[in-house]
């Protein structure tokens, strides 16, 4: 039982395009994980690849880092991150939850 509102579906229009939103990254542990629960396939429909880093130096100017493609020569990882707003994720879990163990009673508010 949660006492908040359910989240919004995660095909609502509600949830935009993400850019101005708290994004959570999802590295190749999580991702691998979130595949063998069967539920990767739906968080890919709804999140974006991340090809690098944005960071501020001491001067709050903007930094950016690109990283290599997984599986070019001198790649830095084997996966390429993937993000999505926080409560989207959730969305997506308890869709999942709900299609495949419908004896499952998640309750809001």
């Amino acid at each position: 039982f949660d006492a908040r509102a359910a989240p919004p579906l995660p095909e609502d229009q509600l949830w935009g395009d993400g850019e101005r939103s708290y994004q959570l990254g999802l590295n190749g542990r999580g991702q691998a994980a979130l595949r063998e629960f069967g539920a990767m396939e739906r968080v890919s429909r709804f999140s974006a690849t991340v090809n690098g880093r944005l960071s501020f130096n001491a001067e709050g100017k903007p930094v950016e880092s690109r990283l290599k493609p997984p599986g070019t020569p001198g790649a830095e990882k084997t996966y390429v991150t993937r993000v999505l707003q926080r409560d989207r994720l959730q969305a997506c879990l308890l869709a999942e939850v709900r299609e495949r163990y419908p004896q499952v009673d998640v309750q809001f508010g």
